[in-house]
């Protein structure tokens, strides 16, 4: 090409001033050839660069057609609480704990869970304390317990939901008609907001164990706290009992 350029340079140059005389009007200038064909190569260069430019694109949109395959990984998803009911006394708990619903949660803890009896008013000062004390500790257990439940049952509804949203976001992921710059700003921002829902979940799920070990911890340490009261009653003697 380069040869081609200067042998065309050579021919014009030489002949400009037989052309130059071929009619009154025309004249030629070398140097508007020489811009011409300087404009020419850098056409030629820019019509590389974009055959380039769509090569490396084509490229792109082949591979983007093979990542649901390459990338495709299947995700655990909670499983449904299931039971045994051999008495017919288990199914609601079963349902509450996969719905999170609050009546059912309180229908399926009471079916299995006996109620305390009032108080013996004819028992020692210390027992009623005792038993006020205990029957407390009961209802707080309760109410832990069943926070825990309706958080797994939200948690499972939640995650089901999340599923199906997550499906999509991975089809519209590798979807060449949502690349656009705002179609990824929409996906990204989506997919933050799903992030932000499972770790509050998750952030439920901790709380409402951190809920049952502080009851279990509160019944320990009435249980420990009731033996170091009756052993300091036994070192002082019957009377004091």
């Amino acid at each position: 090409m380069k040869k081609l350029v200067f042998a065309l340079t050579l021919f014009f140059a030489s002949a400009v001033p037989g052309l130059a005389q071929l009619g009154s009007g025309i004249v030629f200038d070398p140097r508007n050839l020489g811009q011409s064909i300087k404009n020419f190569q850098e056409l030629q260069e820019q019509l590389q660069q974009l055959r380039q430019q769509y090569a490396l694109l084509l490229s792109e949109a082949q591979s983007i057609q093979t990542l649901p395959n390459r990338y495709r990984y299947a995700f655990s998803n909670w499983q449904q609480f299931a039971a045994g009911s051999q008495y017919g006394n288990t199914g609601t708990w079963a349902n509450a704990i996969n719905s999170g619903q609050a009546s059912t949660i309180q229908a399926g803890y009471r079916q299995l869970i006996a109620p305390v009896q009032p108080v013996d008013i004819t028992t020692t000062q210390r027992g009623q304390q005792d038993w006020r004390q205990q029957y407390g500790l009961l209802q707080l257990q309760d109410a832990a317990i069943m926070n825990a439940i309706k958080a797994a049952g939200d948690t499972r509804t939640n995650l089901q939901q999340s599923a199906q949203a997550l499906s999509q976001l991975e089809s519209d992921a590798t979807n060449p008609g949502l690349q656009s710059d705002k179609a990824i700003a929409q996906k990204t921002l989506i997919a933050m907001l799903l992030l932000i829902r499972n770790l509050q979940d998750s952030n439920r799920m901790l709380e409402a164990n951190i809920n049952l070990q502080s009851q279990v911890l509160a019944q320990q340490r009435w249980d420990r706290g009731r033996a170091l009261n009756q052993a300091a009653l036994d070192r002082q003697g019957p009377g004091t009992k």
